[in-house]
């Protein structure tokens, strides 16, 4: 589920955090193993983008464009393979034990918003209610249906493991795959292929922000690699929040007396 400000951290690191050309991995990848290049894709975090960060924003309140965001989804699968790269879609299924409880705080946080949307509809405010940015539930579901019939490869975790670990063991296992494109900032804690971000993918070009987790470690934080997990900690994750370690971090920097 992420390290809280680690991306913007990693971002503020020129050598850690630059622009690549998708296609020129994927065939320096090809020329060095022989492998066709295969892409893992994060769907739980690339899904959403697709359907929300366009040029022509795809109506959501009233029920979702179901049919052109299958036109969307179907481009974008193709911007890909027209360049020889294979997508593999990876989406997480039940929810994790571990994470039962972060989950339902996010869920009811978002309740919390679809409440305020009815609230604006209902006093009248139809274009602050628009404004919004609510992806049904339902829309990974549909995705999956799409992909299905443009006959792309994917996967679904199961409550046994955690999505990203999955993604990341998936990477990790098959040679062919080069990078993972996601924005969750778990795949550059945990050791696996290179993160390249959705969020800033320019599809035109296919090029993208790659975040470099050895530069980044190495030469940022002067730490090695395997200390990243124990990295992440410190500065907080979903077990152990970032505002509950507001006086160690005040200590570490100075500000507090450590023996307060």
């Amino acid at each position: 589920m992420g390290v809280e400000g680690l991306l913007p951290l990693v971002e503020d690191c020129p050598e850690a955090c630059r622009f690549v050309s998708i296609e020129k991995m994927a065939n320096d990848h090809q020329r060095v193993l022989r492998y066709s290049p295969v892409l893992a894709v994060d769907g739980s975090n690339v899904i959403p983008w697709l359907y929300t960060n366009r040029r022509d924003f795809l109506e959501s309140i009233y029920g979702g464009q179901w049919i052109q965001f299958r036109e969307v989804l179907k481009n974008f699968v193709l911007k890909f393979q027209n360049k020889g790269i294979e997508l593999v879609f990876i989406f997480d299924g039940t929810t994790c034990k571990d994470k039962l409880s972060k989950w339902l705080e996010r869920r009811m946080s978002r309740y919390g918003e679809i409440a305020s949307i009815f609230n604006d509809i209902s006093r009248n405010f139809q274009e602050k209610a628009i404004a919004r940015q609510h992806i049904s539930r339902a829309l990974k579901r549909l995705a999956k249906f799409a992909l299905k019939e443009l006959d792309v490869k994917m996967y679904r975790t199961d409550k046994e493991m955690d999505a990203d670990k999955y993604i990341a063991d998936y990477a990790n296992k098959n040679r062919a795959v080069f990078a993972i494109l996601s924005d969750d900032s778990d795949f550059i804690i945990l050791d696996t292929k290179p993160v390249l971000s959705i969020s800033k993918l320019r599809l035109n070009q296919l090029k993208t922000v790659m975040y470099d987790r050895y530069s980044f470690v190495v030469r940022y934080l002067n730490i090695s690699p395997e200390h990243l997990p124990l990295f992440g900690c410190l500065i907080g994750i979903d077990y152990v929040p970032f505002l509950k370690l507001g006086r160690f971090h005040r200590r570490l920097s100075g500000f507090e007396n450590p023996s307060t």
